[in-house]
């Protein structure tokens, strides 16, 4: 009988499924600083569903490939959690060091790069244990799991799964965050795509940037698990747009600004943001609300406990108001047309695209709020455009790649990798 491979996912991620098996607990003295600051934890909160999503379709390889999921985990009670559920094991460790030491040395001390040796041993040894085929770290820009991939041994394949890419100089001038905090995590991605055998991406436009940091690097056309159920159009609704994100420091300023725009000439019209926010950002959204004197226009739900929850919320909306200033092609558009709603979008080197087969989205360029507004109003004051993009938004989202074929494709990468070192 033919060994299975052994694959070592690095990660992170949080879905009601393994937080079953998770013994988690706040630290009452962050709950308090957390509430002061207006940043609630997210112990119990869905994140980055697109490793949920792969988890999923791994559950059916299990005759072929035996996966080992190591992630962090905030607020763990103990310091390491071992379980098997549905032919995937799994391996969490307590992610140190703690929200408010990091806080600290970042406010105070104004020192972000941290060693986190804690998380990079009790990583490196569950991999040792583990003795894997192949290692993919999903996430190049994430230091708290990131770095542990730095201390493999070479005789380990490696491969480095891009979500975003720092060293992309648009990142820096469009998405919020601290001086510090981006130094270091640019100089992690770079040092990953170094030691990487291979970078996996679907995004082109990564490309030059990767055989900028390492011109031999071999590149795998390997695309994350983004995909969503198509659903029909949810047509009692509450709002007229919905903006939202897992973390809504992406856009969540520029769409306001379009809104603002839009409500002047359709004073009724109702926004719903959902997803979490830096509290400097959050301060600063509300703020401009104010300013703008849209209080009563828009609603601000937060960050939602599940997966499910987002999809229901933004369920309740017409349209989806999803401006980009760093991203090539969200999962948040992906989830939008997926459930059909017409979306409202920024120029980037991909999303035209999804207007190749048919009407899809409309784009405007970064930057251009009257733009945005322009093809807002254009959605509420023509009911046959917006019936055709709701119409076409579900059709391509059908036509998509299923995420049960981006993993077999991620699983036939492994044998061949397997076979080449044979």
């Amino acid at each position: 009988m033919k060994q299975k491979i052994k694959v070592v996912w690095l990660c992170h991620f949080s879905n009601a499924e393994v937080r079953e098996y998770l013994p988690v607990k706040v630290p009452t003295l962050e709950k308090l600083v957390r509430t002061l600051m207006h940043n609630p934890s997210k112990e119990n909160t869905d994140f980055a569903q697109w490793n949920t999503n792969g988890i999923k379709e791994f559950e059916k390889f299990s005759d072929e490939v035996d996966l080992y999921v190591v992630a962090p985990y905030h607020y763990l009670t103990k310091e390491e959690v071992r379980f098997n559920k549905n032919g995937i094991h799994y391996y969490f460790y307590k992610d140190k060091p703690s929200y408010l030491l990091r806080e600290f040395c970042k406010r105070i001390l104004k020192k972000h790069k941290f060693k986190y040796s804690w998380n990079r041993k009790m990583a490196l040894k569950e991999i040792k244990r583990i003795q894997p085929n192949i290692v993919h770290l999903i996430g190049a820009e994430n230091p708290n799991y990131g770095l542990a991939a730095l201390d493999l041994s070479n005789k380990i394949p490696l491969i480095v799964q891009l979500q975003t890419m720092l060293s992309d100089p648009k990142f820096k001038e469009n998405y919020f965050m601290r001086e510090g905090d981006y130094a270091f995590r640019q100089w992690l991605e770079k040092k990953l795509i170094s030691r990487a055998d291979y970078v996996g991406t679907t995004a082109k436009a990564f490309i030059p940037f990767v055989k900028e940091i390492k011109p031999e690097s071999v590149i795998l056309p390997m695309c994350l698990a983004l995909t969503e159920p198509s659903m029909e159009k949810n047509l009692d609704t509450s709002f007229d747009f919905v903006y939202f994100a897992s973390s809504i420091n992406k856009a969540a300023d520029l769409a306001l600004e379009a809104f603002a725009i839009a409500h002047r000439s359709h004073p009724s019209i109702k926004l719903d943001i959902v997803g979490g926010g830096t509290p400097e950002f959050m301060d600063e959204l509300y703020r401009r609300i104010d300013e703008l004197g849209l209080s009563d226009s828009i609603q601000i739900e937060g960050r939602l406990a599940t997966h499910d929850d987002v999809i229901n919320q933004i369920r309740k909306s017409r349209f989806a108001l999803l401006p980009l200033k760093v991203d090539l092609i969200s999962g948040t558009i992906r989830e939008a047309m997926a459930n059909g709603l017409p979306v409202v979008t920024t120029i980037t080197p991909s999303t035209p695209n999804l207007n190749n087969e048919r009407a899809c989205v409309l784009l405007s360029e970064q930057g251009n709020h009257a733009a945005l507004a322009s093809s807002m109003c254009s959605l509420l004051d023509n009911e046959e455009l917006a019936e055709e993009l709701s119409r076409n938004c579900m059709i391509t989202a059908r036509e998509r790649k299923s995420n049960k074929t981006y993993m077999q494709e991620w699983l036939a990468t492994y044998q061949s990798i397997i076979g080449e070192r044979e």
